[in-house]
């Protein structure tokens, strides 16, 4: 049984080929690219290599097959065509024709920082599908501009050029070719990191829903499974459990440290502290040496 390829150099040094273009490796920060001549290739070797693969057929007319685990596409490919390969998936490539290409190589760290601008948030797990023949036009002119920007003498700019482009394409595949699939575990951490940031702003179920794009009803699920409470109660304890450390940490009057954390006054704040603390804020504080009164 052949050995699988799990690295792009190797991958290029198993394949008969030559380069036509050399540009920039891949790495966290950039898009790597190079432009290759392949040979007819029907070995097919297993092949699993980290980063994501656009392949941008420049010059070809063939048909090209693709196994991943037991399934195997076949499509016939020609100039414009791209297929798209996600990262790390262990699949054997094969086909019949010489074939000109510009392969892309984007790296997950590099399109999940560009998916945090992107979505404004942290996004949840980003999945490019997997595809061995589309037609995209916005993709096939954006290869063509790094074509235009790497080939021949480097134009001042170029490396800046190459990594705006590579920016672009990201933007362009996870708003089409790309699937964020937001777990509860990464709604919940978005939702902790949103009742955190502004304790002191009024917050409402249809808010908190909102945030991570749920019904109120699978809100509240969520907070019963993971907390034990509602949303509601959850945010009160977090502002409850925020008040407690500005009572020990601060000398700020309690009436301001209500407002600051969300209570409506220091009496909506004592009530409330007390119920969860068994104590005023006023003792609570006096009990840890600074001597202020409700």
């Amino acid at each position: 049984m052949p050995s699988s390829i799990e690295d792009v150099e190797e991958a290029h040094q198993q394949i008969p080929h030559s380069v036509w273009l050399e540009g920039p490796e891949y790495s966290a920060r950039q898009i790597g690219v190079r432009g290759i001549a392949y040979e007819t290739y029907l070995t097919a070797r297993p092949t699993t290599v980290p980063p994501h693969v656009l392949i941008f057929y420049t010059s070809a007319d063939t048909p090209i097959y693709r196994r991943i685990r037991r399934t195997e596409e076949r499509a016939q490919v020609r100039t414009g065509d791209v297929s798209l390969h996600p990262a790390a998936t262990r699949s054997r490539w094969r086909w019949r024709n010489p074939i000109h290409v510009l392969h892309v190589y984007i790296s997950p760290a590099l399109m999940r920082a560009v998916a945090r601008e992107f979505y404004a948030r942290e996004p949840g797990v980003l999945k490019l599908k997997h595809s061995l023949r589309v037609e995209d036009g916005a993709l096939s002119r954006l290869s063509e501009e790094l074509v235009s920007e790497l080939a021949g003498e480097p134009e001042p700019g170029a490396g800046v050029a190459v990594r705006a482009l590579g920016d672009q394409l990201v933007v362009h595949l996870l708003r089409r070719h790309v699937s964020n699939q937001i777990t509860d575990t990464d709604r919940v951490s978005s939702l902790r990191s949103f009742v955190a940031a502004p304790l002191g702003e009024p917050l409402d179920l249809d808010q908190l829903a909102a945030h991570i794009d749920v019904g109120r009803h699978h809100l509240c699920r969520l907070f019963r499974d993971w907390y034990d409470m509602s949303p509601m109660e959850y945010v009160r304890e977090q502002r409850l459990e925020e008040a407690r450390w500005l009572l020990e940490a601060t000398d700020e009057p309690i009436g301001e440290i209500a407002l600051q954390v969300g209570f409506s006054d220091q009496s909506h704040l004592t009530r409330w502290f007390k119920r969860h603390f068994g104590q005023t804020p006023g003792r609570w504080r006096q009990r840890r040496g600074v001597a202020i009164s409700d």
